[in-house]
């Protein structure tokens, strides 16, 4: 396909279809998968649901082979950002 990068602006109500959406990237040979990681680290933090769905993705794509990168915005970026 010729498509090296996806990535994922999901929002939190579709976060659990990322799963297919790295399915297809990684279908497709695309390079790096980028998943909607939008706020602080949270890795390992399972006390919200929205942290358990990210973490599943994490992992389903440890075991796909599919290379990832998460960006950590941090907690409302636009506000420290606005000129």
């Amino acid at each position: 396909m010729g498509v090296d990068v996806v990535i994922s602006t999901l929002g939190a109500p579709a976060l659990a279809t990322q799963t297919q959406l790295a399915d297809a990237s990684s279908a497709a040979g695309v390079k790096l998968f980028v998943p909607s990681e939008f706020g602080g680290k949270m890795d390992g933090n399972m006390g919200h649901p929205v942290f358990a769905i990210k973490n599943t993705l994490h992992q389903h794509l440890r075991d796909k082979g599919l290379p990832f990168t998460i960006f950590c915005t941090g907690l409302f970026p636009d506000f420290v950002l606005r000129s």
